[in-house]
């Protein structure tokens, strides 16, 4: 009876230890932005997708959308989990009015960063409305 409560307690002890090591912390290790290939339309909401490229690790990232029509920059955190090495985030970017219009977004990492310091990739759309 006693060696059996022994050995309970061993399981219970191991199933609830803390790890020793919290594992190889989050990387983030590129960058891919795309933006629809074909002129946008009058009054459109454009859908801007990022990958962000990880190491497999769990973590948070924080990035940051800049938009070429000088808006002030957005700014978000993900939480990315672990055994997964690619994390989609979307920008949605409504046009609209008369003209012709480039739009370029700029994704930066903001953390974590790679020991080179700076992580970023964009992509650009033409809007075309003529009413």
């Amino acid at each position: 009876m006693i060696i059996a409560l022994m050995v309970v307690a061993g399981v219970l002890v191991w199933l609830f230890r803390e790890p020793a090591d919290p594992g190889t912390p989050l990387a983030v290790t590129g960058v891919r932005v795309t933006a629809p290939k074909k002129p946008q339309g009058c009054g459109t909401t454009v859908r801007i997708t990022g990958v962000l490229s990880t190491n497999g690790s769990a973590g948070r990232i924080r990035y940051q959308w800049r938009r070429s029509d000088r808006r002030t920059p957005t700014e978000q955190t993900e939480e990315v989990e672990a055994g997964r090495t690619s994390h989609e985030v979307t920008l949605l970017w409504t046009v609209r009015g008369d003209g012709d219009f480039r739009g370029t977004a700029t994704l930066r990492v903001l953390s974590p960063l790679p020991k080179g310091g700076k992580l970023q990739g964009r992509a650009a759309f033409v809007y075309r409305c003529k009413s």
